[in-house]
């Protein structure tokens, strides 16, 4: 009989699947058993023939991930094909949507490659920093302007906590919070309360999460609150008048 194993991955986190009436082990991970069904896995030089869309039982773990948005991670996804003999890998991609139809989750998966697709030159010339707060770029480690706090009371889009009345309104704006495997970016912070772009899954009060202070990307928020002013990204003196502009007097 062939069956086939379905790992998801979001970061160190994994959800695995099988269409076996039973526990499967791979690799030593156990796969248990769910409802799953697939397109053909299709072959060509054209990416875009070889997505796929995995059909899920809305209630699994890996579909709840995208009820309030998709993760702040790339969601990886592995499908094999075992029998008797051998388990193959038939299909290695991400997961970049999912819909819902009925009970079902659709996954809309695109081959791994297409994460390659990307311009060769970003920077961006411009006077606000082209960095995004602390990659490789910005050098900032963020645990420096981590804040540990428990939540005294929460809604969808806020959360309150004690500690984040200690520092002064606007720390955590245009920063974000983490739950879990949860990521949301916070548009605003006063007081003992943030509020976020989109709901933070799985918090109750009493919970604890981190939340990271923000940044406007300002020359100015720079220098002064971070003290990182010598890898800023922007370029702060950029001339008024267009060089390449129709005047012939630059």
């Amino acid at each position: 009989m062939i069956i086939e194993l379905y790992r998801f991955a979001i970061g160190t986190e994994s959800f695995l699947l099988t269409t076996s009436p039973v526990a499967v082990t791979h690799l030593t991970e156990t796969y248990e058993p769910s409802y799953v069904r697939r397109d053909p896995v299709r072959g060509g030089d054209e990416l875009a023939r070889s997505r796929l869309s995995i059909r899920l039982p809305r209630d699994t773990a890996i579909a709840q991930q995208f009820v309030a948005g998709p993760p702040a991670g790339m969601v990886e996804a592995e499908v094999y094909q075992r029998d008797d003999s051998a388990t193959l890998l038939i299909w290695l991609g991400r997961i970049v949507n999912v819909s819902w139809s009925g009970s079902e989750a659709v996954c809309e998966g695109e081959p791994i490659s297409t994460s390659l697709k990307r311009r060769g030159l970003r920077a961006r010339y411009q006077k606000h920093c082209r960095h995004a707060l602390y990659d490789a770029g910005c050098t900032l480690n963020r645990s420096d302007f981590r804040t540990e706090a428990v939540l005294t009371a929460r809604t969808d889009l806020t959360l309150t906590a004690v500690e984040f009345d200690v520092p002064p309104d606007g720390e955590f704006t245009a920063g974000y919070v983490e739950h879990g495997m949860g990521r949301r970016a916070i548009v605003e912070h006063t007081g003992d309360t943030i509020t976020l772009g989109r709901p933070l899954l799985g918090t109750e009060v009493g919970d604890s999460v981190s939340a990271f202070s923000g940044c406007d990307h300002s020359f100015a928020t720079c220098q002064t609150k971070f003290i990182n002013d010598p890898n800023y990204g922007g370029f702060l003196h950029i001339p008024r008048r267009n060089p390449f502009g129709a005047d012939p007097v630059f």
